[in-house]
């Protein structure tokens, strides 16, 4: 009987001690994803704001600067994509990968 007592505080110590590391992985987990999105989200709306600053210039009105700036966006994710998609070469082999992005420009 008391071997049996034994072993079930050994197994309740055990299983106590793993709560207690993974509520710590919690808040370590926690504490490192929330910064980390945080710091995406900002750096996110600063890249955007400047493709607006950017957009701005290609359209009449400055309300039309977000639209711009999401198809500059757009643009240049589709032509990186295209880019992987061929293995990393260009359309043709004197081009780089801005001069296409510049040429696939349009708004």
């Amino acid at each position: 009987m008391i071997d049996s007592l034994v072993a079930l505080g050994i197994y309740c110590g055990i299983f106590g001690v793993l709560l207690v590391y993974c509520n710590l992985m919690q808040v370590g987990l926690t504490a490192i994803i929330d910064p980390v999105a945080g710091l995406l989200v900002i750096s996110y709306t600063l890249v955007f704001a400047g493709f607006c600053y950017i957009g701005r210039t290609l359209v009449h009105s400055p309300f039309e600067a977000p639209i711009a700036a999401i198809k500059l966006q757009l643009n240049i994710f589709s032509t990186f994509a295209s880019f992987i998609r061929r293995g990393f070469k260009t359309r043709f082999p004197e081009w780089t990968l801005t001069f296409e992005i510049t040429g696939n420009m349009s708004v």
